[in-house]
């Protein structure tokens, strides 16, 4: 049986959120920039709006690599939005978490590289107080352990 590990704020986090902080960005800039009868501060405004809207998007896309994941019996489903892939969950290696800044993030550690890497991470569902591990992080380490054995 299929089952979603991560979280659906997966899709909020990389693209609404960041979207909606670049348009805030933008619209500071403008706000602020914006000339009282100085027609000539108006380019600079928009140029410096535009670069700041294409830092913040690549920001977002170079330092969120979230993906989302499934697990079907012994096969992780890894997602990235533009390809998927199958890995044995006895290509685990080790699970890692972060739970210091929401939302908690689960890492898994692979044996062998995949086309994402050696390392991938994913937004664990949403839970409050997150000041221990995530179940579905013990859980993770339970089913590597068993397969590895």
């Amino acid at each position: 049986m299929r089952r979603e590990l991560s979280t659906r704020f997966t899709f909020m986090y990389r693209w609404v959120i960041s979207g909606v902080l670049t348009v805030l960005a933008v619209t500071l800039v403008l706000y602020v920039s914006w000339p009282t009868g100085i027609a000539d501060r108006t380019p600079v405004a928009i140029a410096a709006s535009v670069v700041i809207a294409a830092l913040m998007m690549l920001l977002a896309r170079a330092y969120d690599r979230a993906k989302r994941v499934w697990l079907d019996s012994d096969t992780l489903i890894i997602n990235d939005y533009n390809r998927t892939i199958e890995v044995p969950v006895a290509e685990l290696e080790s699970v890692g978490q972060l739970f210091l800044f929401g939302p908690e993030r689960i890492s898994l550690h692979f044996k062998r590289p995949t086309v994402f890497g050696s390392k991938i991470m994913f937004f664990a569902p949403l839970r409050w107080p997150a000041r221990s591990p995530h179940p579905l992080a013990e859980e993770l380490r339970a089913l590597a352990a068993t397969h590895s054995a």
